[in-house]
């Protein structure tokens, strides 16, 4: 197992900064796009605010699927019975965004208005839709994180840690 998955966020307060324009688009019930570089916590973060704000959500990030699959997926999915009777709202999720063809794409983006859609991408898109920029971490969060996985890996508190150049 490696230590993204192992020690990756599991509550809201675990995150570096507060993004109040992720519930404001939550609020509004709109479609909305995430951005930000590789390896940022795009998906960790919106699952988090998704889980914590009540939300049954489709998570799709099978970009190999074929486009009648996917576009089928897609258009029949609706809340389910849970969501229904633990009263939750409903968003479908698209990992990857850039990954998918250009017909997919194109069905996502014509039907922004009739179905909630949060895009997570890494590249800018040139359409119309509400962007909400994740930030890489800063340098002095990474170094908290390591020294918090050291002492968890090995016991010992490190009051000496090496300094990192280019960390990602």
């Amino acid at each position: 197992m490696n230590l993204c998955s192992k020690y990756k966020p599991l509550y809201i307060s675990e995150l570096e900064c507060n993004y109040p324009s992720i519930l404001e688009n939550l609020n509004n019930n709109s479609t909305f796009i995430i951005n930000g570089p590789k390896y940022s916590g795009k998906s960790t973060i919106i699952k988090l605010y998704l889980d914590y704000y009540n939300y049954d959500y489709l998570l799709i990030e099978d970009f190999n699927l074929s486009n009648d699959n996917l576009i089928e997926k897609i258009k029949y999915k609706t809340k389910s019975v849970f969501s229904y009777f633990n009263n939750k709202k409903y968003i479908i999720v698209i990992d990857n965004f850039e990954l998918f063809n250009k017909t997919v794409k194109n069905f996502i983006i014509e039907n922004v208005n009739k179905c909630n859609f949060i895009l997570i991408t890494n590249k800018y898109l040139n359409i119309k839709i509400n962007y909400v920029r994740i930030n890489a971490y800063s340098t002095d969060y990474i170094l908290n994180l390591y020294n918090i996985i050291y002492f968890l890996e090995t016991g010992y508190n490190c009051k000496n840690i090496q300094r990192f150049e280019n960390i990602y």
